[in-house]
């Protein structure tokens, strides 16, 4: 009989100072992607990244997928963090400034601009305080029910991965005077993020298929915000390398392309040094939430 294989760890990094016993200490950072879950934990003492580990998913059953993940795992079941942080990637979200947001209209504010399912969305919000937006978004209602279960004892921070990377723009950039713009790539969607004077002035998620879907859209969003290309700064993140036809022909124009560092809020000893510091920014970039 053949078994099936649900997930598989890729990829895991530990701080010799990890102990269990501090985990009242220290935040949990947790990241659902489409194709991944990502665990990061970091002691909210000194701001150290202790821990990192990911998973890539190949079965569609996200919560059976997260049961066997977390009944096997040596420290993910204890329910006494500090904080627990959760983001499940989708592309359902927007931002109302603060002055406009009524709480109670939040399913309808997000309907406008999304399809979302009764039953099968769970809109929830968070409050930028540094670009006084309100980010209204959803998550899986199964995973957010699963979630909040498992960790009964505990409430769970809920964070759509657009907050973390406005987050990540405006704290860790905020020595940039000049116009930057995030670039953050998964397997079929990627985002852009654009500030100027230390302002955010778009935010946004793109689904794409080849490389002149996602030049398509990021030319178009430069020329809708007139975009000054020989002052803009563009960083890359996520599922994208110097390789890539995407970097290499932005680059061409915009001569500033760099890619990503990990959070300067976020210490890394050298037990990190092997993972690629803009791959994995989405779930470190949680803490500054």
């Amino acid at each position: 009989m053949n078994t099936v294989i649900a997930f598989d760890r890729v990829r895991i990094a530990k701080d010799e100072r990890f102990n269990i016993e501090y985990l009242s200490q220290y935040e949990l950072l947790l990241l659902l992607n489409q194709n991944s879950f990502s665990i990061s934990v970091v002691d909210t003492l000194d701001h150290r990244c202790l821990y990192f580990e990911e998973f890539e998913i190949f079965d569609s059953n996200t919560i059976e997928v997260l049961d066997e993940i977390f009944d096997s795992h040596h420290f993910l079941k204890a329910g006494y963090w500090k904080k627990i942080k959760f983001s499940q990637f989708n592309n359902k979200f927007t931002l109302i400034p603060n002055g406009l947001f009524i709480e109670e209209n939040a399913f309808d504010y997000l309907d406008l601009v999304t399809d979302l399912q009764v039953g099968f969305d769970k809109v929830l919000v968070y409050q930028h305080e540094k670009s006084t937006m309100t980010c209204i978004f959803s998550v899986e209602y199964s995973v957010y029910q699963w979630i909040t279960q498992f960790y009964q004892t505990k409430k769970v921070q809920f964070i759509h991965p657009a907050s973390s990377e406005i987050e990540m723009l405006l704290t860790s950039k905020a020595q940039e005077t000049k116009e930057v713009i995030d670039l953050n790539f998964s397997t079929k969607y990627f985002s852009i993020s654009f500030k100027k004077n230390g302002k955010l002035e778009f935010a946004n998620i793109f689904e794409y298929d080849t490389v002149d879907d996602v030049l398509y859209f990021v030319f178009a969003v430069f020329e809708a915000l007139q975009v000054d290309i020989l002052q803009l700064t563009c960083n890359f993140y996520g599922a994208i390398d110097i390789q890539s036809p995407i970097f290499t022909q932005i680059k061409a124009i915009v001569k500033s392309c760099k890619f990503g560092q990990k959070p300067k809020q976020i210490q890394f000893a050298h037990y990190f040094d092997e993972l690629q510091q803009y791959r994995h920014n989405n779930v470190w970039a949680l803490y500054l939430c």
